[in-house]
Formats: structure tokens, C-alpha cells, sequence
């Protein structure tokens, strides 16, 4: 499946506690992976994703749908 351009916003980029994402088509679900590759949360997405309980650092954010992928680094505060 080839990286698409995003079909919604994810923000704020850093993130302290609580990422938000907008515009996101229902079929859409998401995995947040860390440097070790270790999946740290996945499911449907939601327009807000709570992250309070992770540590600060880099973060891999993939958005998946039907004929869409889209991969974005995090970065957590």
C-alpha cells in the first residue's frame, strides 16, 4: 500500500498529554509504535488520543484506511 498525502490534521506536534486529530475518514485506524518498534496503542482512531502515560521522546504514528497509509513521527514532550 503506497504512502498517501494525509487525509486529516493530527496536531499539536510536539504533544504533551493529549494528541488530536481532525478530518478523519470512519474506516481509518491507527498504530503508535516506539523507537523499538513496540506497539504502544492501536484501534480505530478517535479524535483524541490520550499519551499522558508515555514517556517523552520520537514516536511513529501510522493512519491506515481503505487505499491509504499515512505515516507520521511524534514527538512527545
Amino acid at each position: 500500500m503506497a504512502p498517501a498525502a494525509a487525509p486529516f490534521s493530527l496536531f499539536p506536534n510536539p504533544v504533551g498529554n493529549v494528541l488530536s486529530l481532525r478530518n478523519f475518514p470512519e474506516d481509518a485506524t491507527f498504530r503508535l509504535v516506539d523507537t523499538n518498534g513496540r506497539i504502544l496503542r492501536q484501534g480505530a482512531l478517535k479524535p483524541q488520543l490520550e499519551i499522558s502515560d508515555l514517556p517523552a521522546g520520537a514516536y511513529q504514528f501510522t493512519a491506515t484506511g481503505h487505499n491509504w497509509q499515512v505515516n507520521q513521527r511524534v514527538i512527545k514532550e
